[in-house]
């Protein structure tokens, strides 16, 4: 099958003239067409004479255009004649001519024959009507997307017949130069516009480019130090490009003439791949689409390279919780259950953290955590971090949490402290500590037999009957489930035996997790933890902001009540009405508050350590002490208060003949009962201060001084109201 073409004369030699009415002359070279003629086991002659006469009349001349023509050729003295196929000719439309090479040719000739044969046996296949067209395409060895669609090579085969199978003309695209930096800017507007879900607009993309150094209207500082450093220029004292205007004024005039605005190989540079425009707008679901494939779930986002590296261990540690399929029992009469009020114990199968290094699989550190809604808190998992970082060190990278509880802003302030970073996951595909539970789990079922209730629904049915029997108080649960320092110990003895264990993998090779965790930590150690760091896992956190010498909060004690906790100390009102965040653990005996500044104040810094703040609020206190939890001096928020408002420090002059100082008084007070002052003066008369016979009459100047002490029966630990201050009275010098 040949289209219907013009003769365009392509030589092997440019030099030579091409003889009329020849192949060479009809656009397709000898050597084309005896590649063609070898190909369809036809002899030269006959296949020159077909292609003259369809370039010369559009189509076989003693054919109509839609018929088959078969042209029988004389075979070999020993193999029979045949008939075969040769010619069919569509009604397509003309084409523009085209040049190929010898070889380009006689290759697209032949590939295209080739793919018109495969066309006529699947429409025969399907004529016989014994075939659907999957099976069709199976039986020619094709995939059925081949003979699906509109723009597929059957279809465009039954609509331009030969000529569809032919590569399309190339058209050579005007030069266009733009400045270096004008792809990269081009690209910043794409991955702005909003045209699809996963592309934008590159005309738009472009118009935004020749309107430099006009910036959008709704862009703030921010918007255009990104832009800038965007394109390769100074973010922060850089200059927004203009565009040249011999450029603009081509690309309006390409819009004016309704072309491309810019050329195809400058657009491809400027369209931005489908991943990456999903990425920068949902950075989630994409992390869903392409981050939880088979294998990739020990690789991370290196935000430098911008590539998915493979973790080295030590790198990043992850944690998870898992509801383990075993009940026990723990003993406590305090929550009052059904069973525990007949029993003494609680009953539930609770909650196990476990954190693990991610590239080796090693357990560092686990929690069982048995509260009385089988739950667990944000605090939890900070004691876990604890220990993880105090037995390991700090990794490298970050931690790897899941949403929920590990996804809350005390977890989060915590690894921030830590400097680390925290990668936020989505989906369980994307830990790799989900494999760590189901080789745990698939173990601990073998240990309790008795006491498991499977993994998945309406499994082990009798086990879970008496569970249910149990927890309702009628039966005894201490017979039938174990108790929580046997588990404990199971729990040890299945971390050590997975932690000792080969592991096998087709993407990263094999493993033990002690000895390859252990060799690359030793190798590279890493950041040690000190005890100075402990607050960073306080239990509760809070942002306020400071008032005068206190920083103040509310803390939930139970259900649906909450206590103030006042903190102070006297560096406090150097960052009064500054914003601070506060570290503690309202359960020490001693309630000390690590404060943090959260905002710049003077020399300070947002996130510098100003040091620490005691518990001064006596309503705390108070609570604290019925509660057991430490014996806290109930007056010092009250005596705080008291020193705010009473506080004083005042100097006095009195100013005679010549600027000379008569008469001075400096005074201090505490605001409780201590009071400092020194008093001189030159009195001009006796007066009723002192006798003519005194210091006065002598013209010497008079000093006094009065230091009145605190009460000596105040006592720490004891509300008490404050003793009056003592009144200065004249004494003789």
């Amino acid at each position: 099958e040949l289209p219907n073409r013009k003769p365009v004369s392509v030589t092997d030699d440019d030099s030579a003239p091409a003889p009329e009415n020849s192949t060479r002359a009809a656009g397709f070279p000898a050597a084309a067409s005896s590649a063609v003629a070898d190909f369809l086991d036809l002899d030269e002659a006959a296949f020159a004479e077909a292609e003259n006469d369809l370039l010369a009349n559009g189509k076989p001349s003693d054919m109509a255009a839609t018929e088959e023509v078969k042209k029988t050729s004389s075979a070999d003295a020993d193999s029979p004649s045949r008939e075969r196929p040769f010619y069919s000719i569509p009604a397509a439309p003309a084409m523009e001519p085209v040049a190929h090479t010898t070889r380009d040719t006689a290759n697209n000739l032949a590939s295209a024959e080739a793919l018109a044969g495969v066309c006529r046996e699947f429409d025969r296949l399907m004529a016989e009507g014994h075939h659907s067209l999957r099976t069709a395409a199976v039986e020619l060895g094709r995939s059925p997307s081949f003979f699906s669609g509109d723009n597929s090579p059957y279809a465009r085969f039954k609509r331009h017949g030969f000529a569809g199978l032919l590569p399309k003309q190339r058209t050579v695209a005007s030069s266009m130069e733009v400045p270096a930096w004008f792809i990269q800017a081009a690209r910043f507007f794409y991955l702005l516009t909003n045209r699809t879900f996963n592309t934008g607009s590159m005309p738009e993309a472009v118009r935004r480019v020749i309107s430099l150094p006009n910036l959008p209207f709704g862009w703030t500082n921010q918007h255009r130090a990104r832009f800038l450093k965007a394109i390769g220029f100074d973010g922060l004292t850089g200059t927004v490009p203009a565009c040249p205007a011999e450029l603009r004024e081509d690309i309006l005039a390409r819009q004016a003439a309704g072309r491309p605005l810019v050329p195809p190989s400058i657009a491809r540079q400027i369209i931005v791949n489908k991943s990456i425009v999903q990425f920068k707008r949902s950075p989630r679901d994409w992390s869903l689409d392409n981050q939880s494939s088979p294998g990739s779930q020990r690789r991370f986002l290196d935000k430098q390279t911008g590539e998915r590296t493979i973790m080295a261990p030590g790198d990043w540690f992850g944690g998870d919780d898992s509801t383990p399929g075993i009940g026990l029992c723990v003993p406590c009469k305090e929550v009052i259950t059904p069973v525990s009020q007949k029993f003494g114990v609680l009953l539930g199968r609770f909650q196990w953290l476990a954190y693990h290094d991610a590239r080796t699989d090693k357990l560092l550190a686990w929690d069982y955590v048995v509260r009385p809604r089988g739950s667990y808190r944000a605090e939890d998992i900070l004691n876990g971090m604890g220990a993880v970082v105090r037995t390991h060190g700090i990794p490298n990278k970050g931690f790897q949490f899941e949403g929920g509880a590990w996804n809350s802003k005390l977890v989060r302030q915590a690894i921030e402290l830590l400097g680390c970073e925290h990668w936020r996951t989505y989906s369980p595909h994307q830990k790799a500590i989900e494999a760590v539970f189901n080789k745990v789990w698939t173990r601990l079922a073998v240990q309790f037999p008795h006491a498991d209730m499977g993994r998945y629904r309406d499994e082990n049915e009798a086990n879970c009957k008496l569970y249910e029997a149990c927890k309702a108080g009628h039966q005894d649960p201490r017979k039938y489930f174990p108790t929580l320092e046997i588990v404990v110990r199971v729990f040890e003895e299945e971390v050590s035996a997975h932690n000792s264990k080969l592991i096998v993998s087709a993407q990263y090779g094999r493993w033990v997790p002690d000895e390859f965790f252990d060799q690359a930590v030793k190798a590279a150690p890493l950041r040690g933890f000190s005890s100075e760091m402990e607050w960073m896992f306080s239990p509760y956190a809070a942002e306020r902001t400071v008032k005068g010498m206190m920083v103040s909060c509310r803390v939930p004690m139970f259900e649906n009540f909450s206590v103030p906790f006042d903190f102070g100390a006297d560096w406090l009102p150097h960052y009064a009405g500054r914003k601070v965040r506060l570290h503690f653990n309202p359960r020490q005996p001693k309630c000390t508050a690590k404060v943090v500044l959260l905002e710049n104040a003077g020399a300070k810094k947002a996130g510098d350590i100003l040091g620490d703040a005691q518990l001064i609020g006596e309503t705390a206190g108070h609570i604290r002490y019925i509660l057991n939890w430490g014996d806290d001096d109930q007056r010092a928020g009250y005596l705080q208060r008291q020193r705010v408002g009473n506080f004083i420090r005042r100097e006095t002059r009195g100013i005679g003949t010549g600027g000379r100082v008569e008469y001075s008084k400096s005074e201090e007070r505490d605001g409780i009962a201590k009071i400092s002052q020194l008093e001189k003066f030159n009195p001009v008369t006796d007066g009723d201060i002192h006798d003519a016979s005194g210091d006065a009459a002598a013209g010497r100047s008079v000093s006094r001084v009065i230091d009145a002490p605190a009460s000596s029966n105040s006592r720490p630990g004891r509300l008490e109201s404050p003793q009056p201050e003592p009144v200065a009275r004249p004494v003789d010098d």
